[in-house]
């Protein structure tokens, strides 16, 4: 096996069988949770009866030792002395796991293309990021989830948040997306209640796909860029975030030209979005989460950004985000 489906393998998984395959005595009395000594090879510091973590429904663990987590194939990459941080040792702990455990995915191969005197059918033909004819009713924009994070009424009624109590959003900070002429084209939600959070039922829950009036309708992250419409052009300063609440936090701290990525990852045609709002002699700043993820995020971004914008990486460092900082930090990073 050459290829492998990285979310099916991590789906098709039994992390209690892995973990049980590498020596691990699971210990968990609901079934759910495993607590135990860390079981990595280059644990550092004494092994400590409980320190060791594994959430079997999340298919995550932690190490509160060595202060070490991620998920089964990051976990794997650590038991086979490879390095996680790696795309290409990822990969091999990846195909070791569907290898050992006989999982096998389909390749995705590109969709034939009609013939002319085929008829167009919903199946056939898919609108991308349409503005909607509707917008989201009963949504309660003074929920106290934001302002405990910190969110003046200010931001939350410039970006026109709402928790919203029923429907597809139930239990989620309904939050629009707008095209970069101002029009609605869908709603993102953002999870509540965080403890709820599982592969299933993910922090962020974006626009599904959906048929209407014949015609087939989807939303692609990889040709938005959130926040883009209202930043003023030319922006000689775009502040680029990995996600949503971070461009809340920039905008009420007074860095008004700052976009989102809207997750871990910068495609080319969001980089092309970027370069249109920066004059050539403009500035990018890529502000990203101390983390791996957010580490992969800024380099994939800045390798398709510095050749055409000057470009400057604020690295957070210990898992922070821009939520983290103050202003006056802010100011220091920024200005």
């Amino acid at each position: 096996m050459t290829w492998v489906n990285f979310r099916e393998l991590r789906e098709k998984l039994d992390f209690r069988e892995v973990l049980t395959h590498y020596g691990v005595k699971i210990n968990a009395k609901n079934h759910v949770q495993h607590h135990g000594p860390c079981p990595l090879p280059a644990h550092e510091g004494p092994r400590r009866s409980s320190s060791f973590s594994a959430n079997f429904d999340k298919r995550i663990w932690r190490c509160f030792g060595c202060n070490r987590q991620g998920n089964l194939i990051d976990w794997v990459c650590h038991m086979e002395n490879l390095d996680p941080s790696n795309p290409g040792d990822v990969r091999k702990a990846a195909l070791i796991l569907a290898n050992r455990y006989s999982i096998t995915s389909d390749r995705p191969t590109p969709k034939a293309k009609p013939k002319e005197n085929r008829p167009e059918t919903a199946a056939s033909r898919a609108i991308v990021n349409a503005p909607l004819d509707f917008t989201l009713k009963g949504l309660d924009p003074e929920h106290p989830y934001l302002n405990a994070k910190g969110f003046a009424n200010e931001t939350i009624g410039q970006f026109e948040l709402g928790y919203a109590s029923r429907g597809l959003m139930q239990g989620r900070i309904a939050i629009p997306l707008r095209n970069l002429e101002g029009q609605l084209i869908g709603y993102a939600g953002k999870i509540v209640d965080e403890s709820l959070i599982t592969e299933e039922n993910p922090e962020y829950r974006f626009p599904s796909e959906r048929i209407h009036d014949g015609k087939r309708y989807c939303f692609s992250k990889s040709l938005f860029l959130y926040n883009a419409h209202a930043v003023s052009t030319p922006a000689n300063d775009l502040i680029l975030v990995t996600n949503f609440p971070s461009v809340w936090w920039l905008w009420q701290h007074g860095y008004r030209h700052s976009a989102g990525l809207m997750g871990s990852s910068c495609s080319r045609e969001q980089s092309a979005i970027i370069v249109g709002l920066v004059p050539r002699r403009g500035r990018v700043w890529v502000f990203t989460d101390g983390t791996k993820v957010g580490r992969y995020c800024a380099e994939e971004t800045l390798r398709l950004l510095t050749p055409y914008r000057f470009c400057r990486w604020i690295e957070l460092q210990d898992e922070r985000k821009p939520t983290d900082c103050d202003g006056d930090e802010l100011r220091r990073l920024l200005e």
